[in-house]
């Protein structure tokens, strides 16, 4: 369901960055829902609040990238972009592969909840 809302996220946020030229606040929103709502994930006491809170997360996922897409391509030139979208990708991929270990080595030491109120500190420090 996560995925589904997230891509879903994705046609509306793209639309509504170009129609409104408001694509650093509507990334930044999107930063913003990823990093937050983990909270409610880390606070929960049954599944359902889980699926609230990992919908809404992902869905921030969503908002940021038809934005972050937008705004990387108007700063580079035309020449640039094979480069400049690739390692933006290998970065999304790198941190996507070591977020997870280091998750599973922490998760060992200091819990699992202590874990998803951890990955709340990127999304707040883009305030």
């Amino acid at each position: 369901m996560s995925d589904g809302f997230s891509s879903f996220a994705k046609l509306f946020s793209g639309y509504y960055s170009d129609k409104l030229g408001k694509r650093k606040e509507i990334a930044t929103f999107g930063y913003v829902a990823t990093g937050i709502f983990p909270a409610i994930i880390a606070i929960s006491m049954s599944w359902t609040v889980v699926l609230i809170g990992r919908i809404f997360g992902w869905m921030g996922r969503g908002i940021r990238g038809p934005p972050l897409d937008a705004i990387l391509a108007k700063s580079i030139q035309e020449k640039g972009f094979r480069k400049a979208f690739g390692m933006h990708r290998a970065g999304d991929t790198l941190g996507a592969m070591v977020g997870p270990a280091l998750a599973f080595v922490l998760v060992i030491r200091i819990g699992i909840r202590d874990i998803i109120w951890l990955a709340m500190i990127p999304g707040i420090s883009l305030q």
